[in-house]
């Protein structure tokens, strides 16, 4: 991912976004992503280590599409939190 063209520039488009005050309008605005420490308690998503640190969300959905039957649908997918 890292040689496609503009990835890296894409992992930082959190850093000039508008901010909208006391509304929560994306993942960006929540205390996790202002307060979250790598293990030298320092902020893991600053503007210096946008390009290097990724954010990943791990995701898991199972469901039963049918009634009555005895079949069901999981999925399991990671998300780089960083991208737009």
């Amino acid at each position: 991912m890292y040689k496609d063209p503009g990835f890296e520039s894409s992992l930082r488009h959190w850093i000039n976004r508008s901010n909208f005050g006391e509304y929560l309008c994306d993942i960006y605005d929540g205390d996790i992503w202002k307060t979250f420490e790598d293990g030298n308690s320092e902020l893991f998503f600053s503007k210096e280590k946008a390009d290097s640190h990724l954010g990943l969300v791990l995701n898991i959905d199972w469901f039963q599409p049918y009634d009555n039957k005895r079949h069901s649908t999981g999925v399991i997918y990671a998300e780089i939190t960083n991208l737009p």
